[in-house]
């Protein structure tokens, strides 16, 4: 199975929309996941209609931060909602062959406090006697090597990051973008 995640910083241009269909003929992911897509409500429906995914489930941005969409096309699985929160959505993923297994994709908030809240909130789906795995957008690293581009190192906000990758027996990959 195959599945995107994409923090696509805007989902209202014709570049986003050109972009994402071009990703999706190369890869053809099952599941795609966009953060931080910059719209919500109507605008957010009509955009989803016309990415090429019979399902969707988003949760809204706050004003032009944040926001999470997950896309589907239920082809040999059956996905379905576990639990929404404004910094993640948990699936569960059915097999045609049975195996099943849970996703949470996730966008955090930059802010270290809400940060916290999201450590807190995943931490009951790593007890869970299903396989667990957790995508998307993390606002943090584990060390500053993993960082670039940016002037303003959060070291607090690194320590948080690799005590819970810790705390919950999390292996970190940093991948870096493709696109």
């Amino acid at each position: 199975m195959i599945i995107g995640v994409w923090n696509c910083q805007g989902a209202a241009s014709s570049n986003f929309l050109r972009a994402f269909k071009e990703y999706n003929r190369i890869y053809k992911p099952q599941i795609f996941c966009l953060v931080e897509p910059r719209i919500s409500g109507h605008s957010a429906d009509n955009v989803c209609k016309q990415l090429g995914y019979d399902n969707w489930v988003r949760v809204e941005t706050f004003g032009f931060s944040g926001g999470i969409w997950i896309l589907w096309s239920e082809i040999f699985f059956k996905l379905t909602l576990v639990s929404t929160d404004p910094q993640f959505i948990t699936c569960n993923v059915l097999l045609d062959n049975g195996d099943s297994w849970l996703v949470s994709f996730v966008y955090v908030s930059p802010d270290i406090s809400l940060r916290r809240r999201l450590w807190h909130s995943v931490l009951g789906f790593n007890g869970s006697e299903k396989s667990w795995l957790l995508l998307g957008d993390f606002n943090s690293f584990t060390s500053e090597n993993e960082q670039t581009g940016y002037v303003n190192v959060h070291s607090i906000g690194a320590s948080d990051f690799r005590q819970w990758i810790l705390l919950i027996y999390l292996i970190s990959l940093l991948i870096k973008q493709l696109i």
